[in-house]
């Protein structure tokens, strides 16, 4: 298999890195911290979406760049999972407290304020489900998967807490469109699957 398109995958993090940036100009000036931390949410929000993106189509991911799936996969997942854990420490570093690192429920509301907190756990075990793939050959997928759940909880903490998504409409419905998007490709592939793994049915004779 031919490698092509490689300078594609070489731009993705710098230019969606870039992408986050051009956007903080649209949101409160804040000092250099509140952009760093801002930036990394919203590239590690976009790599993850292109992560669930390319898992809806396969072969076309591996004609396109000429390496098997999971290689072009892995560049948008490692680089989107290492900006959604560099953004609450950069918070921490900046403002000198753990706390961003622990979730909270006082309530129901306050679950989906900061409900990135636990959806950064569901990255960590999607991404470590996927890489103990060859391990757990059965059970792999089913951890693999809440990665879209997770999603729709960033989703939801970014839209209701997120500096970026609060100060543009334009980016809040870019969100949830993105939201919509990744939930169809899961569906996408229950379906794909449910009928891969009915049998055949009989010929008629």
């Amino acid at each position: 298999m031919k490698k092509r398109n490689t300078w594609i995958l070489v731009l993705v993090v710098p230019v969606v890195f870039g992408l986050s940036l051009l956007v903080q100009r649209v949101a409160p000036v804040g000092a250099w911290q509140s952009w760093l931390v801002r930036s990394l949410a919203l590239t590690g929000y976009l790599l993850v979406f292109l992560a669930a993106l390319t898992a809806s189509s396969l072969p076309a991911m591996a004609k396109t760049f000429g390496r098997p799936f999971i290689a072009v996969h892995h560049v948008a997942t490692v680089a989107g999972l290492a900006a959604m854990v560099a953004h609450p420490l950069s918070y921490a570093a900046a403002f000198g407290s753990l706390e961003p690192l622990v979730p909270r429920a006082e309530s129901v509301y306050d679950f989906f304020l900061w409900a990135g907190r636990p959806a950064l756990v569901l990255f960590i075990v999607a991404v470590a489900a996927g890489a103990l793939r060859l391990a757990f050959r059965k059970s792999w997928r089913f951890f693999h998967l809440v990665v879209y759940l997770a999603f729709i909880l960033v989703t939801v903490h970014a839209n209701l807490i997120g500096t970026s998504f609060t100060a543009s409409p334009v980016v809040r419905v870019a969100s949830w469109i993105m939201a919509a998007a990744a939930t169809a490709v899961f569906v996408h592939k229950r379906v794909v699957r449910r009928r891969a793994a009915r049998p055949a049915a009989a010929p008629v004779r």
